[in-house]
């Protein structure tokens, strides 16, 4: 901003993540968390589950005795959303040890589900890369039908590909002045481990990431300390691998993984839905949010991705209203969320959507949807990233081409497919 100007953009995309976005991951959805919190306790060869086992019972019981609360007041005890935001408003030790316990719970819970997915070739997507001095990404396997002679088959991880359209690549085309912000509610590493791969530098949208007193990097952090060059993840929710460096400064400590926080006997800084009043401003998690709110402010494109809208994030309306306020540059907001599907049977959570979004108290005013600025797209994650040329949806359709303008389908130098389908050049 300059003075009381707004700051035109040309080309900054916004991604809002929510929960549906981890799916393909193996990650709960908020319905799903406390049943997999349940078979992560049962697992006795997950090694962390050792340690905190305790923590997971805390919950548990926390969970049944919650029940007679519900009884008078409409709180759903197995949404881990609902239960976490209840137990931090709880005073004294006992709120600060249920805190305490749902954090660990949360994050254990993740990282069991991430831990042991497992992908199979029907979940990888096929690259065909035709491009001479191309080195891909380690973890992009050779597949068997490859032609070293004419052009290079690869198994890519879906999310390495998302994260490849959403932050970019080095070696796939970028338009000049892009600029690309991923905001996210999800306290996984889905995205950060897979830009890591990818090696495009992010930064954690710290204030003066490099310098700042209140943020302090492990080692093994895979973010750059100054994010001026770098697409910024904004994780408003906290995250399993930033934990507290020091409990009277109440600075913040940013690790590779979670796995590395455990290993360092730190504790991962998980925020509920409902916010922490604790934290004044200035500290380096509201920071995150004033990020969230500049970007939100040039936004040229809204993509929200996988995002219900539970009625626990109550934050997010003010959080957009606060962001478009100045902005002058918005041309579109896609919703993509598969539960919007008319054929999905569940018709129930079709219309609880729906009217959180353009009901009395919902997100956007009816008529911009009526005005083409807002688009309610379908169709789940993997649909929406792997459109083509003549499609709905696809990189091309949020400005995110893998090759240059002009390019055939002869010589395109990418070429992405789900498994058993038809190759795309995604223009």
């Amino acid at each position: 901003m300059n003075g009381n100007t707004p700051e035109i953009s040309n080309d900054h995309n916004v991604y809002v993540l929510g929960a549906g976005f981890g799916v393909g991951a193996g990650l709960p959805l908020t319905k799903q968390f406390m049943t997999r919190m349940r078979a992560t306790v049962d697992s006795p060869h997950y090694s962390p589950m050792n340690a905190h086992a305790d923590k997971i019972a805390k919950v548990l019981k926390f969970r049944l005795d919650s029940t007679a609360a519900s009884y008078r007041v409409p709180l759903d005890v197995d949404n881990i959303e609902e239960l976490f935001s209840l137990a931090v408003t709880r005073g004294g030790q006992e709120g600060l040890d249920l805190e305490d316990a749902m954090s660990w719970a949360i994050a254990v819970t993740i990282d069991f589900a991430y831990r042991t997915h497992r992908n199979d070739e029907l979940d990888e997507l096929k690259l065909i890369a035709n491009r001479q001095g191309w080195t891909p990404p380690a973890n992009w396997k050779k597949r068997k039908d490859s032609d070293s002679h004419t052009s290079e088959s690869l198994h890519c991880p879906p999310y390495d590909f998302y994260a490849a359209v959403m932050g970019g690549y080095k070696d796939f085309y970028r338009a000049q002045g892009r600029r690309d912000t991923i905001i996210t509610f999800n306290y996984d590493t889905l995205v950060e481990d897979s830009l890591h791969h990818l090696g495009t530098p992010f930064s954690y949208g710290f204030y003066n990431d490099h310098d700042d007193p209140l943020v302090d990097f492990d080692k093994f952090a895979q973010c750059v300390r100054d994010g001026t060059k770098a697409v910024e993840v904004l994780k408003l929710h906290g995250s399993v691998n930033w934990g507290i460096a020091d409990p009277v400064k109440n600075n913040l400590r940013v690790f590779g993984t979670f796995v590395d926080l455990l290993q360092s006997g730190n504790k991962p800084i998980l925020v509920p839905p409902t916010w922490r009043k604790g934290w004044g401003r200035g500290h380096p998690v509201t920071t995150v949010w004033d990020a969230a709110v500049s970007a939100l402010g040039t936004a040229t494109r809204i993509i929200i991705l996988g995002y219900s809208i539970p009625q626990t994030d109550i934050h997010f309306k003010y959080l957009l209203a606060a962001g478009l306020q100045t902005n002058i540059s918005l041309q579109k907001v896609l919703f993509v969320n598969p539960a919007l599907d008319e054929s999905n049977a569940d018709d129930e959570e079709r219309k609880r959507m729906t009217d959180n979004l353009f009901g009395k108290y919902g997100l956007f005013r009816p008529e911009h949807l009526n005005q083409d600025i807002i688009e309610l797209v379908p169709i789940g994650t993997r649909d929406f990233f792997l459109g083509d040329r003549d499609a709905s949806h696809g990189p091309h359709r949020i400005g995110r081409p893998l090759n240059p303008p002009g390019s055939s389908v002869a010589d395109a130098a990418f070429r992405f497919t789900s498994y058993g389908a038809p190759l795309s050049p995604l223009w």
